[in-house]
């Protein structure tokens, strides 16, 4: 499924009600243009990977609310080598391998959870691989079964900022190599490791 296929080309999909969307294999959200999903009910797998804003200059967005619900097997891609931004005030959200904001050099990932979306990633969260990530939660429920880490590779920022009410938990280890987690609010628990080679800053709960 390629949204956005082309250069200024602009894709979008809606999926609402009982609707149900099965991609067997890789869904582009923004391959080389603009591409947008919109979801506020219905059941949505993809097969393999998400991938959102896949080429240089693409930008791909996906907007989750009501009680839809998105489950990915492979990884999800915000910000291939392009832009990608994911907006959860609700639903459910299933991630099976990495969720990983800003994969690639030069590429901008965003992911803003809120009211009560529910997100949950089976493996490793990285906001900022080598690209630029933003992780933005003031609410909704966050759970990352093995490690959250913000700057993985050299010239990569990540940021996590958690406020409100959010609730954020991890299984395994939190680690800050490169960028800042912010905490003005909400519940952090972290089953295992804190490594801070960034920055910390939490003056709230």
């Amino acid at each position: 499924l390629n949204l956005g296929y082309d250069p200024n080309a602009r894709g979008s999909y809606e999926l609402s009600g009982t609707g149900r969307l099965a991609v067997t294999l890789t869904e582009y959200v923004g391959v080389s243009g603009t591409g947008v999903f919109t979801q506020t009910g219905g059941i949505h797998t993809v097969g393999r990977d998400l991938i959102l804003g896949s080429e240089p200059g693409a930008c791909g967005r996906y907007e989750l609310s009501g009680d839809g619900r998105l489950t990915v097997s492979g990884s999800e891609f915000v910000g291939g080598c392009g832009t990608g931004v994911v907006q959860q005030t609700g639903g459910v959200h299933t991630v099976q391998c990495a969720l990983i904001l800003g994969d690639d050099s030069g590429s901008s990932g965003t992911y803003e959870l809120s009211g009560d979306g529910r997100l949950t990633v089976n493996d490793c969260v990285y906001v900022g691989f080598s690209g630029t990530g933003l992780f933005a939660q003031t609410g909704g429920t966050h759970t990352v079964k093995y490690a959250l880490i913000l700057g993985d590779d050299s010239g990569s920022s990540g940021t996590y900022e958690l406020s409100g009410d959010g609730r954020l938990t991890v299984g395994d280890s939190v680690i800050v190599v490169s960028g800042l987690f912010a905490q003005t609010g909400g519940v952090h628990t972290v089953i295992g490791n804190l490594d801070l080679r960034g920055s910390w800053d939490a003056p709230g709960t």
